[in-house]
């Protein structure tokens, strides 16, 4: 995959070049009840919360046990304790987490083309005073036909839903000013684990190497979808959901990696086909039911 960047929402950038290898070994595990340490990357001790022991982290969020008492450093947003619908069900081991061969390590990824429905659940801590004191940019990127990204912003404020149809594979972004940078430049991290700083005209400072995981990818079954390549090939109706760190490491900064400060979900959709053919199916079911009835 080749870095370059053409925007169309919110950061203007001209192409720059760098080629990211996809992390290998990417798996689906099974999560934890969630704790201050343990398996998974996703299952660190977070700092929004005065005492840290109790346990604040994106898997206490997806799974209920965050709550705005304990973890102080989420209020106020209203998100938390998350509704049903915007959990992961069950009890138990709930859902997974993409993982890399030791569920420690580096995770990469991006997500197969399609129609996606996101739903921004919000900024759950996000104050990112360590990032500048600014609220974190985020949003998703595609490749145009010379492998060149274009990134779009994602605007929606929390309980809103934004729909998206990629025709090439995407992944996510987000964009965070850096305590060192220059004013007004921007240090985008992505899922595929590439790493450029921007300014109002160009990206700088690209690298692979430099890039440190801001995303944890869940999804509802411990199984999960297949993953090719780097890609989670999606079907339709899978519904994913996605946390997102604001801090990124630096000297003198040591992230707490809960990745809770933007949480949302997305779902793929079905193509208008599949919807016309399952129509016409139970269309021909209810027929067929008629005339045994008769």
């Amino acid at each position: 995959m080749r870095l370059g960047v053409i925007t169309r929402v919110g950061i203007a950038a001209v192409a720059a070049v760098l080629t990211v290898q996809s992390a290998n070994a990417q798996a689906w595990y099974a999560a934890a009840t969630p704790a201050n340490g343990g398996a998974g990357f996703w299952n660190n001790t977070s700092a929004d919360n005065s005492t840290r022991s109790d346990v604040c982290n994106i898997g206490a969020v997806l799974m209920g046990f965050a709550q705005n008492a304990n973890c102080n450093g989420e209020v106020p947003t209203g998100l938390l304790p998350l509704s049903s619908t915007q959990q992961l069900t069950g009890s138990g081991v709930r859902g997974a987490f993409l993982g890399g061969a030791t569920q420690n390590t580096t995770t990469s990824f991006l997500m197969d083309r399609g129609e996606y429905r996101f739903d921004v659940y919000g900024r759950i801590a996000g104050a990112a005073l360590k990032s500048g004191g600014v609220q974190p940019r985020f949003g998703y990127f595609t490749f145009n036909t010379l492998g060149q990204r274009i990134l779009t912003e994602i605007t929606a404020t929390a309980g809103n839903s934004v729909t998206f149809t990629t025709t090439s594979s995407f992944g996510f972004w987000i964009g965070m000013t850096s305590p060192t940078a220059p004013a007004g430049n921007v240090n985008l991290y992505f899922s595929d684990m590439a790493k450029c700083q921007v300014n109002s005209v160009t990206l700088t400072g690209c690298s692979a190497s430099a890039a440190t995981q801001q995303f944890a990818l869940w999804t509802a079954t411990t199984a999960g979808p297949s993953v090719s390549g780097g890609v989670v090939n999606a079907q339709p109706l899978d519904r994913f959901w996605l946390g997102m760190e604001d801090q990124a490491s630096s000297p003198g900064n040591a992230a707490d990696y809960d990745y809770q400060d933007v949480v949302a979900s997305f779902t793929q959709l079905p193509e208008p086909a599949s919807f016309a053919l399952f129509g016409t199916g139970l269309v021909g079911v209810l027929a067929v039911g008629r005339r045994r009835r008769k």
